[in-house]
């Protein structure tokens, strides 16, 4: 098992997440803040966003199978994978792998 942190279309009630996310090998562990910092997390119309430079992002953990088919999935669209220590609306620190943009040119950074 995995943790992951996402912002955008994997988030719960967007397009992506009951492709990915919405099964018995996925479990929301809850929201962490995401200050950007030139990290390359990048703004999309779902993104919750707290204020200039950061987002709520949801924390999951996940299967190293469904891992692995987001990895592809947001590999596909040029992102690649980083770890980061986030802090969560509980006030705790959590490890976990998130997608970023080598290419900041494509999308409006936040």
């Amino acid at each position: 098992m995995v943790k992951i942190i996402v912002y955008g279309t994997l988030r719960k009630g967007h397009g992506n997440h009951w492709y990915f996310l919405d099964n018995d090998e996925s479990t929301l562990i809850g929201e962490a803040l995401m200050p950007s910092k030139g990290k390359g997390w990048y703004l999309a119309p779902m993104t919750k966003v707290v204020s200039p430079g950061s987002c709520w992002g949801e924390v999951y953990e996940v299967s190293d199978r469904i891992k692995a088919k987001i990895d592809d999935f947001e590999k596909s669209f040029g992102y690649t994978v980083a770890r980061n220590v986030f802090v969560t609306k509980e006030n705790k620190s959590v490890t976990c792998e998130y997608y970023t943009l080598s290419r900041p040119e494509s999308y409006g950074a936040i």
